[in-house]
């Protein structure tokens, strides 16, 4: 698949999806690889109302290859958002819960 078929074609369904989702309510993420890592996404009420799934959606579509800008974005937010990592062998050594 070609980035023009994504621009043209793919990206305008996904923000009539997003659009849809927001009248709703509803958290979406949606990433479509276009050429090996080529990714357009989408994303609709990700915010801080968000699950940890969602928000863990989101940020692995931003950052691609970048596992610790993933798993610090992670650390971050669940520090930020009071989240419990108690149940996570590595997040609670390093956020200390």
């Amino acid at each position: 698949m070609s980035e023009k078929i994504y621009d043209e074609q793919i990206a305008p369904k996904l923000l009539e999806v997003a659009n849809l989702c927001n009248e709703h309510g509803l958290a979406m993420v949606a990433t479509v690889e276009y050429e090996k890592g080529e990714r357009g996404t989408t994303r609709m009420n990700v915010g801080p109302k968000a699950s940890a799934a969602m928000y863990l959606l989101s940020v692995a579509a931003a950052t691609g290859n970048n596992f610790d800008g993933l798993v610090l974005r992670m650390i971050k937010w669940s520090r930020e958002n009071n989240v419990d990592t108690s149940g996570s062998i590595y997040l609670s050594g390093v956020l200390g819960k």
